[in-house]
């Protein structure tokens, strides 16, 4: 009897470890892409008004060469006013990242709807990319920013 006194005086509690994973996931996305929506809305209502001044960065400043993440705020404008184009061009391997990362998402949210289960979790566990990829993406593409981004080298491809 006092076995069942004390199991009856516990509280089931919800530990993260214990958390249904099936109903977080679809909440945070919606979460985030509720908030990833009105950021860009106010990002395009605002645009031109607000005066915010784009970050330095360092290495351009000393050396005139972009570093690996430079344009990425003005692809992230370029995006917010819908200019795809122009996000690509300024920091491609992101805006790729960001349309990659989203479309598995929506596939997923839609798997998850429709079947119940979900495909992401799956997906990325079987997903075996190299260091070495990463690395070698990263490198391309700052590259691409330096012949891009950098006046110097710009003046130079074009004689």
């Amino acid at each position: 009897m006092q076995a069942d006194s004390v199991h009856s005086s516990r509280r089931h509690v919800i530990t993260p470890s214990r958390f249904p994973y099936e109903v977080t996931w679809p909440a945070l996305v919606t979460l985030a892409a509720a908030l990833l929506t009105a950021g860009f809305g106010v990002a395009y209502v605002l645009w031109g008004r607000v005066p915010v001044p784009l970050p330095v960065c360092v290495l351009y400043t000393l050396t005139g060469i972009p570093c690996a993440t430079c344009g990425t705020t003005r692809a992230f404008q370029a995006l917010a006013r819908g200019d795809l184009l122009e996000a690509l061009r300024y920091q491609p391997l992101i805006m790729l990242t960001v349309a990659a990362s989203t479309a598995a998402t929506l596939a997923d949210l839609v798997v998850w709807g429709t079947t119940g289960r979900q495909w992401l979790p799956t997906a990325l566990r079987r997903l075996r990319v190299s260091a070495w990829t990463i690395v070698l993406l990263f490198l391309v593409n700052w590259v691409y920013l330096i012949l891009f981004l950098s006046p110097r080298f710009q003046r130079w491809l074009t004689g």
